[in-house]
């Protein structure tokens, strides 16, 4: 009688956690959030590695030229290049590039998590 009980349990948590994640599954919006928030990270890196060397006013132009043009940019390339799928409990984020789909972000309990670490996404820009 206690197994049926312990089967019953853990199908009523396991309905629970699912019913949950239908819920939080997060949208593309989230998943392109996330994705601009990792790659502004990297821009504004690569700015201000680039702005080290200079002084004065070109370095302070750099990096305002580099904020605007990253800002405005970042946006409508991860809205190009990222293509989520929803499949109810969790939502995939699948970044594209040439004929390559490599899986980029993860959604679930809404939030996103991203796959990629700073350095590899701007290894793969081609920005080391």
């Amino acid at each position: 009688m206690s197994a049926k009980r312990g089967i019953s349990t853990t199908a009523i948590i396991l309905i629970i956690v699912a019913g949950i994640m239908l819920f939080t599954c997060p949208k593309a919006v989230q998943h392109e959030d996330e994705m601009s928030e990792v790659l502004s990270a990297v821009w504004h890196d690569k700015c201000n590695d680039m702005t080290k060397d200079a002084s004065g006013a070109a370095s302070w132009l750099g990096n305002a030229l580099g904020g605007i043009l990253g800002e405005s940019m970042i946006p409508a390339i991860v809205k190009s290049n990222l293509e989520v799928k929803d499949y109810f409990l969790v939502s995939l984020g699948y970044w594209h590039s040439g004929e390559d789909r490599n899986l980029i972000t993860i959604g679930a309990f809404n939030h996103v998590f991203c796959l990629a670490s700073k350095e590899r996404i701007a290894s793969e820009l081609n920005m080391q």
